[in-house]
């Protein structure tokens, strides 16, 4: 969960919506020294280090990242409008994988630098965010019904509203695994002490390890949980893509549509309109 906090706060903080990249895009390196000082409650070196490799990972989205996505999201809206939705679904699954291990790449070397300033003040502080957030990270996974609001709420970002007879059937596909809350919980746990013992450590071999394959430090019962996820996600899209109507097809042309603009936008900024 550090390594998918750390991603999360450069993508998640920025891409909640693609009506919003850019200009939270703007401000990344920023935002992403204010989210870690919460996190780590850095010190003043600490804070200029996170600046610095937030501003190269920026410009490595803006200069080669943002162009790759937008082609691949250019050909999943060709495959969409040809009507061959399960292909573009699958394309789409694909390209997101390819990204996030194409992330890690550029982003592992700045990751590492940091980690390894970690000290003990650092790890306390993390420790007890970690308690305070935890339950909240993973608050859709205390109830089916918590569930089911949850991936109705991610499939409606693309295709719009849901209808009632495809509510049910997400109800029926997204089945809360027995102790899901709590083994996200305890893998969570699991992770952040290995990281922050590597960091302490000054284990740079453990930490680029990890960074080249996260799920070493994946507990068994999560990589099972995270395999019976993944099918129920390939379901979903499968449902949708059986069940949608004419205006939810056009919606999700219109939402890589939106993306693809956010993108060419950020993608043709250069360094002097970031901010300070």
């Amino acid at each position: 969960m550090l390594l998918k906090k750390i991603i999360i706060i450069v993508f998640v903080l920025t891409l909640g919506a693609c009506s919003t990249f850019s200009i939270f895009f703007d401000k990344l390196p920023y935002l992403t020294v204010l989210r870690f000082d919460k996190m780590f409650d850095l010190s003043e070196a600490q804070e200029q280090l996170v600046q610095k490799k937030a501003e190269e990972l920026q410009d490595w989205i803006r200069q080669e990242a943002a162009q790759v996505t937008i082609k691949r999201l250019a050909h999943a809206k060709q495959l969409w409008q040809e009507e061959s939705f399960h292909q573009a679904s699958q394309h789409f699954q694909d390209s997101l994988e390819a990204s996030i291990k194409e992330f890690l790449v550029a982003a592992s070397p700045g990751i590492v630098s940091f980690l390894l300033t970690l000290d003990e003040a650092n790890a306390t502080k993390y420790r007890e965010y970690n308690v305070e957030k935890s339950k909240d990270w993973f608050e859709y996974a205390s109830s089916q019904e918590s569930k089911t609001k949850s991936r109705v709420k991610q499939l409606e970002k693309w295709f719009g509203k849901l209808n009632k007879e495809q509510i049910v059937r997400v109800a029926e596909i997204a089945l809360l695994v027995a102790d899901e809350q709590q083994i996200k919980i305890s893998n969570n746990k699991h992770w952040i002490n290995l990281a922050i013992k590597a960091s302490l450590e000054r284990n740079q071999s453990a930490l680029k390890s990890w960074l080249n394959d996260p799920s070493i430090w994946w507990q068994e019962d999560y990589k099972a949980l995270r395999e019976i996820n993944r099918q129920q996600t390939s379901a979903l899209l499968a449902m949708m893509i059986e069940t949608m109507t004419e205006k939810q097809q056009e919606t999700v042309v219109k939402e890589i549509d939106g993306w693809i603009e956010e993108l060419q936008d950020i993608a043709t900024t250069t360094d002097s309109g970031r901010s300070s």
